[in-house]
């Protein structure tokens, strides 16, 4: 639906999330949405860590991090890998990207380790709040890593067998 032209027409991009307002302007992007919510909500939990602006910083500077090192390398590889056959028709470069396979698998593997390294390290020093930004509750890079690990674990993400099977998760 979203590459739908009716769809295109809100978010050019032609990607998820996005929302639709009341007055129509459309808002598309996952962290931006949740800048959004905070603006709007500002006496609620906020899921970029504010109030203060060291925590929301220290909960930006997370959410770059699992974005870059995570996230958004293991989109790549399903992209270039299992899910090429659809995405070949959208994303004009994957075809041309399938070399990378392995290196965004590694990129992701080796940030899932580091990132485990240091909350373990920050658990071992008694400051764990077992959230990624250290703050008191769940925060976008929590959200980021939770469902991008709930995406790599589903059975349907590798049913072509193009890639090998990641379940970072353990429940897939």
């Amino acid at each position: 639906e979203n590459r739908h032209p009716t769809m295109l027409a809100k978010n050019p991009a032609g990607t998820t999330p996005f929302i639709e307002l009341e007055d129509g302007t459309c808002l598309a992007e996952s962290v931006t949405i949740c800048e959004y919510l905070d603006l709007l909500y500002p006496n609620e939990r906020q899921l970029t860590g504010g109030p203060d602006p060291l925590t929301q910083m220290q909960c930006s500077m997370w959410t770059t991090r699992v974005q870059i090192g995570i996230t958004q390398p293991f989109q790549r590889q399903y992209q270039y890998g299992e899910g090429a056959p659809y995405f070949k028709h959208h994303v004009p470069w994957v075809e041309a990207s399938v070399p990378a396979l392995a290196g965004l698998r590694k990129q992701t593997i080796d940030n899932l380790r580091w990132l485990e390294e240091v909350m373990q390290d920050n658990a071992n020093k008694g400051v764990d709040t077992g959230f990624i930004a250290g703050t008191a509750h769940y925060t976008v890079p929590d959200l980021q890593l939770y469902t991008t690990a709930k995406f790599m674990g589903h059975p349907k993400v590798n049913v072509a067998r193009l890639t090998e099977s990641f379940d970072p998760g353990g429940d897939g």
